[in-house]
């Protein structure tokens, strides 16, 4: 009997127990109604178990409740109204001196609320007036422009202040979209349609602040070097942020220039030179085993002679010159007319002549023979005859 009576007793308290804990999952902080209706209670429980689970659930509850201080609800108040005082200041001034911030930020920080402080400063940057000395938070017009209307200056912010202020700006208003796009989305219940919603909307607004960015930086640069009154250290500094721009501005246009001169689908910028640098003769820079290459006169009265090289048979490293035959030539946009068929000039130099197929092959000519031997252009010209001129275009079009 005695050992019954202990059993029975050991299992009220693991049931009073697991009230207790139950109510401490769920924050013991609704009231008793709702909070014993979320109770999920085993099918092996008894009546006397139920109620001494009831029992430890509503000792926790009433334990959590007695702890919060009468007071918690009236304290609010004042937080609110200091923050609300906070905002109305930040968005109200021009300038708040340093001495007005640091008491706000003394009161706030004693409450734990450092992002207020954070997020009323967003559009501000300390400075010192040069006009009357004071120190403070200035806000952040268009393009960096800075006012302090007790003394009535304007100027602008630091170079290095305002390349940073930008760079904060994308950081903010790319987490501000991808947050929104997320919270929208967990509020139709569409949690994983959230997260890559989130994500492709931080990328895309990133992206365009970026480039916002990137245009805003180079006007500050130039209204606040052109704005009167700034000492000799500050025209200075913003003078190597200029000098600076303008070298990596000209080292990405080299960049961008040597790429385009690399690729056949850019190839209607690539370098050309006037039309009179073709005028003379060109021998083919490459070799292509088992290919009719030819060599090409350009003379400045619009005729051309067509060479064709042939490898030997028994020695593929010497050459043969053929027969030349003549023909007429013309440039009009970038693209060389020879003898009726089109080839845009990839790049056109005073020693390199680059001309691409229809198929995307380029085929590249220089000035120095090379391999090739030497021809003579003023050779008794072959009549074209159908079939040896056949080769020749098939080759240049890239079939051989």
């Amino acid at each position: 009997m005695f050992g019954s009576d202990d059993t029975k007793k050991r299992k009220l308290e693991a049931a009073y127990g697991k009230g207790m804990e139950k109510a401490r999952q769920t924050g013991a902080v609704q009231g008793l109604t709702d909070s014993m209706a979320s109770l999920v209670l085993p099918d092996s429980m008894g009546t006397e178990e139920y109620q001494s689970y009831r029992a430890g659930y509503n000792d926790y509850v009433s334990s959590e409740q007695s702890k919060r201080p009468a007071s918690s609800f009236k304290e609010t108040a004042p937080l609110d109204a200091s923050e609300k005082a906070w905002y109305s200041l930040c968005d109200s001034s021009d300038f708040i001196p340093e001495e007005i911030a640091s008491r706000y930020q003394e009161a706030l920080f004693a409450r734990g609320k450092h992002v207020t402080i954070v997020v009323g400063l967003r559009d501000f940057t300390e400075h010192t007036c040069p006009r009357c000395g004071a120190r403070g938070h200035f806000k952040i017009h268009f393009l960096g422009r800075l006012r302090h209307s007790s003394c009535g200056w304007e100027g602008y912010m630091g170079t290095g202040s305002y390349i940073a202020f930008q760079f904060t700006r994308v950081i903010h208003s790319s987490i501000y979209a991808g947050g929104s796009m997320k919270d929208d989305a967990d509020r139709k219940g569409d949690r994983a349609g959230g997260w890559m919603g989130g994500i492709l909307a931080f990328v895309i607004v990133g992206e365009f602040r970026a480039l916002l960015a990137i245009v805003l930086i180079p006007l500050h640069l130039v209204v606040s070097l052109c704005h009167p009154g700034q000492s000799r250290e500050e025209l200075v500094r913003r003078a190597a942020w200029l000098g600076a721009l303008l070298a990596l501005v000209g080292i990405g246009w080299y960049e961008i220039k040597n790429v385009v001169n690399a690729s056949p689908g850019m190839r209607n910028t690539a370098q050309i030179a006037p039309q009179s640098a073709i005028i003379g003769k060109w021998h083919p820079a490459h070799i292509m085993p088992r290919a009719m290459e030819v060599g090409y006169e350009f003379f400045a009265n619009g005729q051309s002679v067509t060479v064709p090289f042939k490898q030997d048979d028994h020695n593929p490293r010497l050459f043969h010159a053929g027969a030349p035959m003549r023909g007429r030539w013309s440039i009009t946009a970038n693209t060389l007319n020879l003898d009726g068929i089109l080839y845009p000039i990839v790049r056109l130099t005073q020693v390199e002549l680059i001309i691409a197929l229809s198929n995307g092959v380029q085929l590249a000519y220089g000035r120095q023979p090379g391999p090739y031997p030497p021809f003579n252009s003023a050779a008794p010209i072959r009549k074209k005859k159908k079939k040896t001129w056949l080769c020749a275009r098939i080759r240049q079009e890239g079939h051989f």
